[in-house]
């Protein structure tokens, strides 16, 4: 016990101050039976009452430090792949304390299971590279295979079955891919052996080291919770596509406040009708307008999309107020969006090939359509309306399409310094450029699979996530030229978004298909990977407080795939120095208290 926060408090007590509730810290040291420290293990204290937990991760020393813990009631976690967990439940922590952890080693048959799902999707071995992405972007488009159930093999009939779900939430699969699928996915998630196994790479760096991690659950395990942002009144937000919800946290309290979002006329799955009621088994509940990306306007009010609705909805945080925004019927899927510098909204929609302009000031819309390739993807998106109709009548079964890019399906957007309006086609291998003023378009092809959530740093260069290649890209609009950067989780990695700290110089990565975020340091194009302790955190965007901490939320879908069953809102504080890895490569440098 230690005794000056006691002769503080007496002391403050005898003069008639108000106790102040003093911040807590857990020590210890995590260490092999044989008594070596162990580095890179995750250490996680859960704040029973809050529904809140705190991960550090163990030094070179394998030391470990929690700090600004409040009294409570908790239970502790020590985890490092290869080892079993540790775990101390229902403890009482009412002053600054210490625990040791002892690991024991696992069997491969156990620590099998501990493996994230991009080093499983390394061992597929995909006849092409084409194939390879169009599995990654049309079988894992929504998910990650993180979980035992979903890296099971499996009987001809049960992938028959497997497939036609996937073709009612949108999937393009073609025929080559529904052949292969089975027997690359069954050779790769089946092991023979000790001499089979994927060796065990440490998932921490030592320029992690110093980074903390908190998770907040919020909402129930059926929930999505799709996009967050930071409020400019200190709360997070969080919206929920499943149960067509908005939720608030406050990081300070722990304070969770919930809105449900107006369905208007809306039916049970919205425009996707009987499509999204087909999910039912799956997701457990049917969204009716399913909100989709949340961001923050100027004066403070939250701006958010209605995927399965017919536009946007604006709600003033203050009061619990909503106001509905019904866009031009011809636009389909409201997906991401953004803010131009005059206070204007842009964001794409997804299924009408589009790109919308409102301005809040007048209530106007102005749809920019966006070009198609010739053929298949043209017919189909120039008809794209009649084959919705004519979807809530077939069975979906035994389907394959010619071709996977049917749709282009428009995906990220971002508002560069100038006010230029870029866009990606994730479908279509595509990014674009808007003219704010004329409208005019220009798209550039990709050299890469499934441009996802891009955005633009403060020079104007456009940050890409490769979904189906586990890469990072910049293009470059003064030379119009892409260039490269392998992430260091490798080719198994499927990156689903990502954010610019233009300040900092910093691109935040989704590593969705590993359970991390990636920082990559531009003027040093370093890598620097931070594993996120809870399994099959596949996460979808990237924000940032004025402090400068990370913030994401676990929202794979299904959620109750989720480790524990339930979806988290997260908060990653990098360390105080930079310390990072070369594209795939060598650690450099070190922080934290070792």
């Amino acid at each position: 016990m230690r005794v000056a926060p006691l002769v503080l408090a007496a002391l403050a007590t005898a003069l008639g101050a108000v106790p102040v509730a003093q911040a807590l810290t857990l020590a210890g040291q995590v260490r092999t039976a044989s008594g070596s420290p162990l580095f890179g293990a995750m250490v996680t204290i859960r704040h029973v009452g809050q529904k809140k937990e705190t991960t550090v991760y163990t030094g070179a020393k394998g030391r470990y430090i929690l700090r600004g813990l409040d009294s409570g009631l908790y239970d502790l976690r020590a985890r490092r792949e290869g080892y079993a967990d540790r775990v101390l439940s229902g403890f009482s922590l009412t002053r600054d304390g210490r625990e040791d952890f002892v690991l024991q080693p696992l069997g491969w048959e156990d620590w099998l299971h501990q493996l994230p799902a991009n080093i499983w999707l390394r061992r597929v071995g995909f006849p092409s590279n084409e194939l390879r992405g169009e599995f990654m972007i049309q079988c894992g488009m929504c998910h990650q295979q993180g979980s035992a159930a979903t890296r099971q093999p499996r009987t001809d009939g049960d992938w028959d079955r497997v497939f036609d779900s996937m073709f009612q939430m949108g999937a393009m699969i073609t025929k080559d891919l529904r052949e292969t699928v089975p027997k690359v996915l069954n050779a790769a998630y089946t092991v023979h052996g000790p001499d089979d196994v994927p060796a065990i790479e440490p998932r921490v760096t030592r320029g992690a080291i110093g980074a903390t991690v908190e998770e907040w659950e919020v909402g129930s395990p059926v929930s999505m919770l799709h996009d967050v942002a930071v409020g400019r009144d200190g709360r997070v937000y969080a919206v929920d596509w499943i149960l067509d919800k908005v939720y608030a946290l406050d990081p300070e309290t722990g304070k969770r406040d919930v809105w449900e979002v107006p369905r208007s006329d809306a039916p049970p799955g919205g425009i996707m009708g009987v499509l999204a009621r087909r999910s039912l088994r799956y997701t457990h509940a049917i969204p009716y307008v399913a909100p989709h990306s949340v961001q923050v306007a100027p004066d403070g009010k939250l701006w958010i999309t209605l995927s399965l609705g017919r536009g946007l909805v604006k709600l003033d945080p203050a009061t619990g107020t909503f106001t509905d925004y019904r866009q031009p019927r011809r636009g389909l899927y409201p997906h991401t969006l953004r803010f131009d510098a005059l206070g204007r909204i842009w964001y794409t929609l997804a299924m009408s090939n589009h790109v919308a302009r409102l301005d809040p000031a007048s209530g106007r819309f102005d749809l920019v359509s966006l070009p198609t390739r010739p053929g298949t993807q043209w017919f189909v998106q120039s008809t794209v309306g009649f084959w919705l109709r004519l979807a809530q009548f077939l069975p979906f079964e035994g389907v394959t399409v010619a071709n996977p890019e049917m749709l282009p399906i428009p995906y990220g957007l971002d508002v560069a310094p100038d006010g230029t309006v870029w866009f990606s086609q994730f479908n279509s291998r595509r990014i674009g450029r808007i003219d704010p003023n004329s409208l005019e378009v220009r798209t550039y092809d990709t050299p890469f699979f499934g441009p996802r959530r891009l955005r633009c740093d403060a020079d104007g260069d456009v940050w890409i996530p490769a979904y189906g290649e586990g890469a990072l890209y910049k293009f470059d609009p003064s030379t119009e030229t892409f260039s490269a950067f392998p992430l260091p989780t490798g080719v198994g990695e499927m990156p689903y978004a990502l954010n610019v700290h233009r300040a900092k110089k910093e691109v935040w990565i989704c590593g969705s298909n590993s359970d991390s975020l990636i920082r990559f340091d531009i003027p040093t194009e370093r890598f620097t990977v931070f594993p996120l302790p809870t399994r099959v955190t596949f996460c979808r965007e990237v924000d940032f407080d004025e402090a400068g901490r990370v913030w994401t939320s676990n929202s794979n879908m299904p959620g109750w795939h989720v480790e524990g069953g339930q979806p988290k809102v997260i908060r990653l504080t990098p360390p105080r120095a930079v310390a990072a890895v070369e594209p795939g490569g060598a650690e450099s440098g070190e922080v934290g208290d070792d």
